[in-house]
């Protein structure tokens, strides 16, 4: 259920991430950071920290929020069990299927 209440789940471990897409996302908050008036080296720190937050626990299905206990992770809730693979359907969208 929690695969298809959050449509912006991209892979299932942070390690599937793509590194390059990683850091784009990177210097996108970073220069945001740097457009707020932060020195270069604070706005870096700002910038993962923002990744973390935003773009890693919306993208990573381990890193999110339980729906039903928001304030666990799914990776908290399902303890030693591994998820193997996601796979979800819509109608006139990309269907996302993804191992690990």
């Amino acid at each position: 259920m929690q695969v298809v209440a959050f449509p912006s789940i991209e892979v299932i471990s942070e390690s599937q991430i793509d590194q390059e897409r990683l850091q784009r996302e990177i210097e996108v908050e970073k220069k945001r950071a740097m457009d707020e008036g932060q020195p270069e080296e604070r706005a870096q720190k700002i910038a993962e920290g923002r990744v973390n937050k935003e773009f890693l626990s919306a993208a990573v299905l381990l890193n999110m929020a339980w729906f039903l206990e928001p304030k666990k992770k799914v990776s908290e809730v399902i303890g030693d069990m591994k998820i193997l693979r996601i796979v979800r359907m819509q109608a006139g969208g990309t269907p996302l299927d993804c191992s690990l």
